[in-house]
């Protein structure tokens, strides 16, 4: 009678952006509910090994827990593809979609639009690069976030429309939904849904 043998999961975590810590934290809680199922786990820190090491570790299947840019956009995706190592989460063109906000919300809107229960976000107000609103008569509270940022680092929640030269410093690439009356309004997230 032959022993199969355990399954081995590579934990890929940390990375080198502003979500490096989330990162870490979530590899850690799921590295520990792996090995107390009694799974092998190759915990693989991509800031601090070589990526091209990946290639030499036999693992069955990659468990992503990479936060942000490189883990969540589809690179990391590819990478895995070419390696023909199966991976958790989405794959390469639906990670880059869900990545990019405001892609993600044309994309939704256009699927929806002719159906009984179409999806509707509420206004994105844009950014000019010097950090102005482009529809100067909005004065109301908004959210700002990175555009292809995942978690909750780099939000910002404005009050007062005074403000706004303030968080202008946190660079291109932001977007600010303006919250809609009546709606449990989420940055960049599809849970407003407005008939």
């Amino acid at each position: 009678m032959t022993v199969k043998n355990k399954m081995h999961v590579l934990l890929l975590k940390g990375g080198h952006g502003s979500e490096r810590e989330v990162s870490l934290k979530s590899a850690q809680a799921c590295a520990n509910a792996l090995r107390n199922a009694n799974i092998e786990v190759t915990e693989f820190d991509i800031a601090s090994m070589d990526i091209s090491d990946l290639i030499n570790i036999k693992a069955d299947v990659c468990f992503n827990a990479l936060h942000g840019h490189s883990g969540e956009n589809g690179t990391i995706q590819g990478l895995l593809n070419l390696l023909k190592l199966p991976y958790t989460h989405s794959g390469v063109e639906a990670s880059a979609i869900a990545m990019n906000k405001i892609y993600c919300k044309r994309i939704i809107t256009s699927a929806t639009q002719n159906t009984n229960d179409p999806i509707k976000f509420p206004k994105t107000l844009e950014i000019t690069t010097d950090g102005q609103l482009k529809d100067q008569n909005y004065k109301g509270p908004y959210v700002i976030k990175p555009l292809r940022g995942g978690s909750s680092v780099g939000v910002k929640i404005i009050k007062n429309y005074e403000l706004l030269p303030e968080i202008s410093r946190t660079g291109p690439g932001l977007q600010g939904p303006q919250p809609h009356p009546g709606s449990r309004s989420r940055t960049g997230r599809f849970w407003s849904r407005h008939r």
